[in-house]
């Protein structure tokens, strides 16, 4: 009122923080019921088969997050395909199972592509490398274990190996998550008392 009584208009950041503070104050309950309709849009599209790929293809390209997950979903194959054939399971049936058993489409595809090699008589692992949906060194690992006969020790192995991996950057993950957290939070109270002292000195300079 005494910036308006006086002509002068607030402080930029001040103005910003007051505008923000009376939007949310009038129409919190939009973000609440975007909130929700994300939660209710999202998992009915994700059911559709092309829209799934796609999102799964998506996730797997995604700086940081992608190659966690595909180190999380090809640890879960190899260490399942490597009991299965260990118990006997016959490499195409084995194959048929894990592929439902993974929660990301892309991956799920280049098993199916896999299969279909090995029912024309080609290898396991030149799928692998064509389609660049898993890792290079799981490939290079399974073509070591098709050509020694150790595929399903091999698969262990790469399994052991990601499993590790994922552990290590989880931990890295929750380490750097309390600091950035406190930092933000950090940032938005610099940001209020800021504008909070820009709009006390202004006050002064109208008094004088």
């Amino acid at each position: 009122r005494m910036f308006a009584e006086a002509g002068a208009a607030l402080p930029l950041p001040t103005q910003i923080v007051i505008a923000v503070a009376d939007w949310l104050q009038a129409y919190w309950w939009t973000l609440l019921l975007a909130a929700l309709l994300l939660l209710l849009t999202i998992p009915k599209l994700l059911t559709r088969p092309g829209v799934k790929l796609r999102w799964d293809a998506f996730v797997l390209s995604l700086a940081g997050v992608g190659p966690l997950v595909r180190k999380i979903e090809v640890a879960r194959f190899c260490r399942t395909l490597a009991t299965l054939l260990s118990n006997g399971v016959v490499l195409l049936t084995a194959l048929a199972i894990v592929k439902e058993t993974l929660g990301n489409l892309a991956l799920a595809g280049s098993v199916e592509r896999i299969a279909s090699s090995l029912k024309g008589g080609g290898t396991f692992s030149g799928p692998m490398l064509e389609d660049g949906v898993f890792p290079k060194l799981a490939c290079h690992m399974v073509r070591v274990g098709e050509e020694t006969g150790s595929l399903d020790q091999m698969l262990l192995d790469v399994a052991d190996i990601y499993d590790k991996e994922v552990s290590q950057s989880l931990k890295k993950l929750l380490n750097l998550l309390e600091p950035l957290m406190i930092l933000t939070l950090g940032v938005l109270i610099a940001a209020i008392i800021f504008s909070i002292l820009l709009a006390l000195l202004s006050i002064n300079e109208l008094a004088f």
